[in-house]
């Protein structure tokens, strides 16, 4: 049994969007703007972590090697690392959330309506290669664990 009494690491108003991967690395879009969207920053410890070179998002997701991947305002897909590191993974307009599963797949929700309500589903398995689309639609998305 865990017993473990809350703790407050940021004021009111700090973020507007977490995650935490699988690796236990805690991210957050913080409301600092940047380019891009909200200042993207880390728990290390208790304090919160800028990641160098004022990288901004509107989403984000801890990927299972201490990794994050956002989407920013204009859709656009990158993986970012905490030392500043910044990879664009794919061009704008491509997503409006993502998440990554513990084995390192990519689910997104694209910017794409679906018939069935929402936007259209897509994940990318963890060795790479091309998006696939699921049935259905989504407004929110969250790969969890299995």
């Amino acid at each position: 049994e865990i017993k473990k009494e809350p703790k407050q690491l940021a004021g009111a108003g700090f973020a507007r969007e977490i995650s935490a991967g699988a690796d236990g690395t805690v991210w957050v879009i913080s409301n600092e703007p940047v380019h891009g969207g909200g200042l993207v920053q880390y728990l290390d410890n208790d304090h919160w972590m800028k990641v160098p070179g004022e990288i901004g998002g509107n989403k984000i997701t801890g990927t299972p090697d201490g990794k994050a991947l956002i989407v920013n305002v204009n859709g656009m897909i990158a993986k970012v690392t905490k030392e500043g590191g910044f990879e664009q993974m794919t061009g704008d307009g491509f997503a409006k959330e993502v998440s990554v599963a513990p084995d390192g797949s990519i689910w997104i929700i694209s910017n794409e309506p679906s018939q069935d309500g929402g936007n259209k589903v897509s994940y990318q398995p963890a060795e790479g290669g091309a998006w696939q689309d699921i049935e259905g639609g989504a407004v929110i998305l969250d790969a969890g664990f299995a």
